[in-house]
């Protein structure tokens, strides 16, 4: 499963770089400070690989994730602020932006040569 993991997330990083993933966020205007300590690239890093051991995943355990493999240092209640409509927002354009990228290149697979 790690291995399976560390593919899709080398394939991500294909479609998406931190500059690219930064801008989604002031778009979407889920980063609004320059100064945030969770900036967009993280939180969706955070979202995409965390896999807490617990059935289901605490702010608690988040906070830790992103300590562990982020050295990013917050509280649960700064983390439970995070996520609010423009999360929600960032998050589906960056699903909507991968899944474009993602058929691009199946048209492109499946395209017919001419002659």
């Amino acid at each position: 499963m790690e291995k399976h993991i560390e593919k899709i997330s080398s394939n991500l990083s294909s479609y998406f770089d931190k500059a690219r993933i930064d801008a989604l966020g002031k778009k979407n205007l889920f980063v609004q400070r320059s100064s945030a300590k969770l900036g967009s690239y993280e939180f969706l890093l955070m979202n995409l690989f965390d896999r807490s051991s617990s059935k289901e995943r605490s702010l608690n355990d988040s906070c830790d994730w992103l300590e562990d493999h982020l050295g990013i240092s917050l509280t649960k209640q700064s983390l439970d602020e995070r996520y609010n409509t423009y999360a929600v927002s960032f998050m589906k354009n960056c699903f909507e932006e991968l899944l474009g990228e993602v058929n691009k290149l199946a048209l492109k697979k499946n395209k017919p040569e001419t002659l």
